[in-house]
């Protein structure tokens, strides 16, 4: 039951919109204020001001007092306000702020099918919702993985694990997205870390850094390659993502760099670290390659010409001491870079 004081009103409405069916793990008992309407967050001392119809107003402390203005959002859902990371609407679209009001992620994600229309903080990790498919984050927005369609639900992680459910079969998940059981012999997607091979290159991103399973198989790459030269990169908010030709956005703005496609891969930077991923935003080559490795006017040998872009099944990632380049294929082995010691 909710706790309120005397001089303060809140419509059953607005409290079923801002509380749900989850109650706040600590006694509540909003205070005193010049706001009419005023309830409990999930979090202990932090309180929220609404309009009648449930919209946000502003974050109250624990004596009343205004801490954050919240009039630019529509909708707030204080009941998962946690590790300080408060779910907010903007212009339709889904997005965090902490409770100085700074955007922590991008209001870029859609609301949650089932449910609450978007989650908490649990074990540093949110799952949000985007395209048609759930997505993992970092609570810094770091992207940590993008499911295929076919997943119908991901609960919250407890304990470091999370449950998918996936065609009507469930599995755990750790908090990198890995599947916790062992994978059937037609599922896809295998290590990323498997497929690396170490090169004479920093190869060992800090923890933080996005570690996924993915891989592109001969059979669909070649209609995936299409997909992707259709792609454009583009910038929101300094992070960088792809749309189509009608500007539609169709890969995250989640990456702190990106080149464009080629041959059906794109690299993308996170942090210090460059990855490459395929058209659905799956990551294929796991972050691992240092930017600060690559020397820009290295012309030994003379192909790859680009960095960072697939030519004949091959790209430049990084240069040893002596300035040679040093070159991976798509599954992310170590090869040479001359064209000619792999042909079409």
């Amino acid at each position: 039951m909710i706790k309120i004081s005397p001089v303060k009103t809140i419509s059953a409405f607005t409290a079923l919109l801002i509380i749900g069916a989850s109650q706040s793990a600590h006694a509540c008992t909003p205070p005193k204020s010049d706001y009419k309407n005023v309830s409990c967050t999930a979090q202990q001392g932090i309180f929220i001001a609404t309009k009648d119809n449930g919209s946000p107003v502003a974050l109250l402390n624990s004596r009343g007092q205004k801490t954050l203005e919240l009039f630019g959002y529509q909708a707030a859902l204080p009941a998962q306000l946690r590790s300080g990371l408060l779910p907010v609407i903007k212009n339709g679209k889904v997005g965090y702020i902490n409770q100085q009001g700074k955007t922590v992620i991008n209001f870029q994600y859609d609301r949650m099918p089932t449910g609450s229309w978007a989650r908490g903080v649990s074990d540093d990790r949110v799952i949000t919702y985007a395209n048609g498919r759930y997505v993992i984050l970092g609570s810094n927005g770091r992207l940590i993985r993008t499911f295929d369609r076919s997943v119908s639900h991901i609960s919250d992680y407890a304990n470091g694990v999370a449950t998918v459910t996936q065609n009507n079969q469930r599995y755990q998940i750790d908090k990198q997205g890995n599947r916790l059981s062992e994978s059937t012999p037609s599922d896809p997607a295998i290590s990323a870390n498997q497929t690396a091979h170490a090169l004479n290159t920093p190869t060992h991103p800090p923890e933080s850094s996005v570690s996924i399973q993915a891989h592109i198989s001969p059979s669909n790459a070649s209609q995936g390659s299409k997909i992707a030269m259709s792609l454009i990169k583009k910038e929101q908010n300094g992070k960088w993502g792809f749309v189509d030709e009608h500007g539609n956005l169709r890969i995250l703005y989640a990456f702190d760099e990106v080149k464009d496609y080629s041959e059906g891969m794109a690299a993308v930077r996170q942090g210090n670290y460059w990855g490459f991923i395929d058209e659905k935003a799956d990551l294929v080559i796991n972050f691992q390659f240092h930017k600060d490795g690559i020397h820009a006017d290295s012309k030994v040998p003379p192909f790859p010409a680009q960095p960072l872009q697939f030519k004949n099944g091959k790209a430049w990632i990084g240069n040893l001491g002596n300035g040679f380049k040093m070159c991976i294929d798509q599954k992310g082995m170590s090869t040479n870079c001359s064209p000619a010691l792999n042909p079409l």
